[in-house]
């Protein structure tokens, strides 16, 4: 066998220095893998742990794919903050920012929708990568691209990706 896979959750552990109320849960997942990434058969079997302090009273099996999207998300919050330039927003008002970030938002979303059928075709892209998610600004660098090449090829895109 591979590898075993253990997953649990324990709710009588606290942290150190926690003197909450609250009800905690220590969720963990144990792998034990008994032959390498080569093939080869370990002599003593590689155990790997990885625990999460949570609050979310929910199975083990949840709460790991949850803790296990949040890259995903901290990536595309990036995206929006550094691709965007919505690092700091312009206004002390939280009524301007709200109307900036929303605006932003709007314009995140369909340059994504953008770029994300734009990889449908690759053929007429100027890079051929084999990926399955481009950076925003990467979107707009390659539609920068194709405008001066191929200066049609934009209008199709976004009427096609309206259908």
């Amino acid at each position: 066998m591979y590898k075993n896979v253990f997953t649990g959750v324990l709710n009588h552990l606290r942290p150190g220095n926690c003197k909450s109320d609250k009800p905690l849960f220590a969720v963990f997942e144990v792998t034990e893998r008994t032959i390498d990434a080569n093939g080869e058969t370990l002599l003593i079997p590689s155990i790997e742990v990885n625990v999460w302090w949570t609050n979310i009273p929910d199975d083990a099996q949840y709460v790991i794919e949850l803790y296990h999207q949040q890259g995903t998300s901290e990536q595309f919050h990036s995206e929006l903050r550094t691709d965007m330039n919505v690092e700091r927003l312009a206004s002390g008002k939280f009524k301007t920012n709200a109307l900036l970030l929303q605006l932003a938002m709007i314009a995140y979303n369909s340059l994504r929708r953008l770029g994300q059928k734009a990889l449908t075709f690759k053929d007429k892209l100027p890079v051929t990568l084999n990926i399955k998610h481009r950076r925003l600004r990467s979107v707009i660098q390659d539609l920068i691209y194709i405008a001066c090449k191929r200066g049609g090829i934009i209008f199709w895109i976004i009427q096609s990706s309206a259908s």
